[in-house]
């Protein structure tokens, strides 16, 4: 699972695919800058390729405008393809060594319980970091994490990868109102914990959440970070009521030291960021094992009908996009396919208002 580190690929050396970069960009007229030159290529799960490249401006040449060498790339040798700069490499590799950092920091704030939990934490983290695959660890009886699972992909994806580190974890899901269109997400937290064989706990909604709903319909406040503390919280309040001491979540942006956080007599854990992973990573883990459950829409239905209040409802969502972007969390054409579903109840508007006119 996650990365198999220096895997080359027999048939598709890294000569062969910059003559197939290079031949791409001259059928489309692309002349500009010296051919790029690829360091390595590695398989992932599935059989997908990450190609590495010295830094942006190579990673540009191999994308092309709008991407459209890269996908030539992998409609020609039938396989999902993402390009990465050394630079990125090196991010990702100084977060998970924060995070093993951060481990050591709080070893003497924990439990037994919590002690062996961050103990397979940190060898899958080292296993990452060194290109290993994070499966096949011993099954432990103990500890039990609590997963605030809402049945979303990285969600989800957290679920896998504490059944591959040995761990057998409890889905934790907070009941929301109908306005968030949670049913069908439910639903999924209920499926993906029966196919993993996993206990699901369901918290029951919290009457705070009425007054975010109001709030949010006037148009006062965009409503992902009341509704988030609020979640958060809960599942905390769970957690504790039935005697768990480990509470992970499948937050990917507070990653290394932020990562890990202790919450009174309960360890929180936002296992993609402790591990550096990515959208696209959370999102192929749940693919090859079976879960298609992403999104090309930003957001809960409460989320896009704030949406429509205008710019107030608007730029905390384009900002939390390029928050991900800039820590690498998301790729380009995800933010623009993200930014555009936020967009796209005002640019709606703006045609209709045009038509009408």
């Amino acid at each position: 699972m996650l990365m198999k580190g220096n895997s080359y690929i027999r048939h598709m050396d890294r000569e062969s695919l910059e003559a197939q970069i290079l031949e791409i960009r001259a059928e489309q007229g692309l002349e500009r800058g010296v051919p790029p030159r690829i360091l390595d290529i590695r398989t992932e799960e599935g059989g997908s390729l990450k190609i590495i490249v010295a830094d942006r401006a190579e990673k540009s040449m191999c994308l092309g405008p709008g991407g459209r060498i890269i996908a030539q790339l992998a409609q020609n040798t039938q396989k999902h393809i993402t390009v990465v700069a050394v630079e990125e490499e090196l991010v990702q590799e100084h977060r998970m060594r924060t995070t093993i950092s951060r481990i050591d920091e709080i070893q003497e704030e924990l439990n037994p319980n919590q002690s062996v939990f961050v103990g397979r934490l940190r060898k899958a983290t080292e296993r990452r970091l060194s290109g290993q695959l994070i499966e096949g660890f011993d099954q432990l009886e103990g500890p039990i994490p609590a997963v605030a699972l809402s049945g979303g992909a990285d969600s989800c994806a957290t679920m896998i990868i504490l059944g591959e580190m040995g761990l057998n974890p409890v889905g934790l899901t907070v009941k929301l109102p109908k306005e968030h269109e949670t049913h069908r997400a439910q639903d999924y937290a209920g499926e993906i914990c029966q196919t993993l064989n996993c206990r699901h706990l369901v918290v029951q909604q919290a009457q705070e959440f009425d007054a975010i709903l109001g709030r949010t319909k006037q148009g006062r406040i965009h409503p992902c970070g009341e509704c988030h503390d609020l979640i958060l919280a809960q599942a905390l309040q769970a957690t504790r009521a039935h005697d768990l001491d480990i509470l992970v979540t499948g937050e990917l942006l507070p990653t290394g030291r932020q990562a890990i956080v202790k919450r009174e007599n309960v360890l929180l854990i936002h296992l993609p960021a402790a591990l550096s992973l990515t959208k696209y990573l959370t999102s192929s883990i749940c693919r090859n094992h079976g879960f298609d459950i992403t999104s090309s829409r930003f957001g809960c239905a409460l989320v896009r009908q704030s949406h429509k209040m205008g710019w107030r409802g608007v730029r905390p969502s384009i900002y939390r996009v390029l928050r991900e972007t800039q820590a690498n969390v998301l790729t380009p054409g995800q933010s623009i396919t993200y930014i555009r579903s936020i967009l796209e109840p005002l640019l709606t508007m703006y045609d209709e208002g045009g038509q009408s006119g």
